[in-house]
């Protein structure tokens, strides 16, 4: 006997596959769940992951990052000669509270200051000397100059393949050390 709902049912069952792939295109469509735009000018990539930063510069004073300390006591009516040697090795680095410290340097550099470095190592057996003066006290600090950074930063995650960028938290307003190419001896009157 043929069937009288043959027709119909594989009508159907057509019709229903097709309706499910229709809504699969939909739920998968590259960017519909994306809010991203173009990238603000001035964002910087991260280097690990898929992060970049738009930094703002809020204020910046300079700094002594002490990696060795001596001193000095001239207890004669007359003055003393002194020498201060440094005899202490120490690595100071770009300390980063918000964003990267690869993205904070390309910043800080570029707005800031040339001579600031994502990490320097100061010297051993660099020597300098003073005057002590009678009855007085020299303090001899060996270190690298630096800043102390107050930045704003706003981090998006990078949408590579669009080049555009999606807001990815709160505006942050962080502190960093960075530390220079300028290093030696600071002596003061103690």
């Amino acid at each position: 006997m043929p069937n009288s709902h043959g027709p119909t049912r594989r009508w159907a069952g057509a019709a229903a596959a097709s309706m499910l792939v229709s809504a699969l295109a939909v739920a998968v469509t590259p960017g519909a769940a994306l809010a991203a735009t173009p990238c603000p000018p001035g964002t910087i990539r991260g280097i690990v992951g898929g992060y970049a930063y738009l930094y703002s510069l809020v204020g910046a004073v300079p700094a002594f990052n002490v990696s060795d300390s001596r001193s000095v006591t001239n207890n004669l009516d007359q003055p003393a000669q002194a020498t201060f040697t440094s005899q202490v090795s120490k690595t100071f680095s770009i300390s980063v509270t918000a964003g990267t410290s690869a993205s904070l340097f390309g910043f800080l550099t570029t707005n800031l200051s040339s001579t600031i470095q994502r990490s320097r190592t100061t010297a051993i057996g660099v020597s300098t000397t003073a005057v002590v003066p009678p009855h007085g006290r020299v303090v001899g600090e060996y270190g690298v100059e630096a800043y102390l950074v107050t930045y704003d930063v706003q981090e998006y995650r990078w949408v590579g393949g669009l080049n555009a960028c999606t807001p990815s938290g709160p505006l942050t307003r962080a502190t960093a050390n960075a530390p220079t190419t300028t290093e030696g001896w600071r002596l003061s009157n103690g």
